[in-house]
């Protein structure tokens, strides 16, 4: 519907003119059903991914599929948005997010398969009492995401060390140390 203003300015201009008012209308519209196709490609792009994993965890810089990484972590900002009462700030509806809960979509990016620190801890302590040493080779057997973990810390002990970006507190660092890491 058009307010008054916009049919008086409607009514002082040329033809020419309110034919280029037509056009941007389009071209709006246009714009909008171009990213809800967008959108619905991408969905579907989850829905496979879910089909083949049987969860819809895609990694921010998943390599099989880019776009599909940025595109769920996009989803999950405007969410964040939306539910702080933004939703004027996002494209995220309440049937995009019924549609991507529907599949099982998480909000949270606390990976559930995720081990804590401290478990993680525990178990290298435990490799060091058996063993004597922190070097957990990759693909240790009895615990194959233990050497995954380790080497992992071992960048970020690194990089807290060279005065870098990381993830690693002075605590777990003092930690890591008091076992011989």
């Amino acid at each position: 519907q058009l307010t008054t203003t916009l049919k008086l300015l409607l009514l002082n201009m040329t033809d020419k003119k309110r034919i280029d008012i037509e056009e941007v209308k389009n071209e709006d519209l246009l714009e909008t059903q171009s990213h809800q196709i967008k959108w619905e490609t991408m969905f579907e792009r989850l829905f496979e991914f879910k089909e083949a994993t049987g969860h819809c965890l895609v990694p921010n810089r998943y390599k099989d599929d880019h776009k599909l990484g940025s595109w769920v972590s996009t989803q999950r900002r405007q969410y964040k948005a939306f539910a702080a009462g933004k939703a004027n700030t996002t494209t995220l509806s309440m049937d995009r997010i019924r549609k991507l809960e529907s599949i099982g979509f998480s909000w949270s990016t606390d990976d559930p398969r995720r081990v804590d620190w401290y478990v993680r801890f525990k178990q290298l302590c435990k490799f060091e009492k058996e063993w004597g040493h922190t070097l957990v080779p990759m693909g240790y057997k009895p615990n194959p995401s233990l050497g995954n973990w380790v080497s992992v810390q071992r960048q970020e002990f690194k990089n807290l060390q060279n005065s870098k970006p990381s993830k690693m507190t002075t605590n777990r660092a003092k930690l890591l140390e008091s076992i011989g890491f």
